[in-house]
């Protein structure tokens, strides 16, 4: 079984393997973030009839670009977590641990202009 969702960025900002939270309010900033991406993650997910409890996935993230400067895919981690722990709370997966989930592994999606975002593939590894 394969379930594909994409999250757009919107007004959504990325988080980044790259930010310093040595601060409290950097810490609070990526905080609300995450929360953004993990919420709108789930309630996507449960809109559109998200499949079954799968017992094990393998997560790839495709991530998507408004414009084609070079990047790090593997520096938007934090933000596909946090998509993670969303399919976790839309019942996707039971946990986002090695024993129900491989990955989440991070692609370049190309660019896209006109809808940045992160597109997710998850896949039954039963």
């Amino acid at each position: 079984m394969t379930y594909e969702l994409f999250v757009p960025l919107g007004s959504k900002k990325w988080i980044s393997a790259n930010e310093h939270t040595t601060s409290r309010g950097a810490r609070m900033a990526i905080s609300q973030r995450t929360k953004a991406w993990r919420e709108e993650t789930s309630r996507l997910a449960i809109e559109s009839g998200s499949p079954v409890l799968m017992e094990h996935a393998r997560i790839d993230v495709y991530v998507h670009m408004a414009t084609n400067r070079r990047y790090d895919p593997g520096n938007r981690y934090p933000t596909a977590k946090a998509c993670v722990d969303g399919l976790v709370d839309a019942g996707l997966v039971e946990d986002d641990d090695y024993k129900h989930v491989s990955g989440p592994f991070l692609h370049h999606g190309g660019k896209d202009k006109d809808n940045p975002g992160l597109r997710i593939v998850v896949r039954s590894t039963e």
